[in-house]
């Protein structure tokens, strides 16, 4: 055979393939996505309440009290602390990030150790995702999970729900 009809054929081969992973791709986070859209509308409901320490509702909310007071209010009864929320589900890459994953972060690049956890409420693409959680300066907001600062701390994602 020719080696540029091979070579055609390699390329013409190699475009199918990835095209149609990324079509099962989107088709499987729409999947997930569906049912967690009200853990994404629930956890809105609390954006711009103000950051308390231990805090779980109209006072506040640290980010593991979000968390679990937002999956409370869906059914999902989950544990207090982000160490024993990040044992709850299953571990899944950012690639497979869904609305309504929990984003788990470490306090600092070497660290291996949970320090802060937060609700993925969009995924625009595998470098545009975003999350709901409780700042200590900010109280609740949304914030980039795939740019700046978090990206350099995210140490795992985990779908519970």
């Amino acid at each position: 055979m020719d080696k540029r009809i091979l070579t055609t054929l390699c390329w013409t081969l190699a475009c199918l393939w990835f095209l149609a992973s990324c079509a099962a791709s989107r088709q499987a986070r729409g999947k997930t996505t569906q049912g967690n859209e009200e853990v994404v509308r629930e956890a809105q409901k609390y954006l711009g309440r103000p950051y308390q320490y231990g805090g779980t509702g109209n006072e506040g909310f640290d980010c593991s009290g979000l968390v679990c007071t937002v999956y409370k209010k869906v059914g999902v009864e989950l544990p207090r602390t982000a160490s024993e929320q990040m044992k709850i589900g299953k571990q899944v890459s950012l690639h497979e990030a869904c609305v309504g994953d929990l984003a788990f972060f470490k306090p600092s690049k070497n660290s291996r150790k949970v320090t802060h956890v937060g609700i993925i409420s969009r995924v625009e693409a595998a470098d545009k995702i975003w999350f709901i959680h409780a700042s200590t300066s900010r109280g609740v907001i949304e914030s980039s999970l795939t740019e700046g600062y978090w990206s350099n701390l995210l140490l795992q994602i985990r779908r519970v729900r």
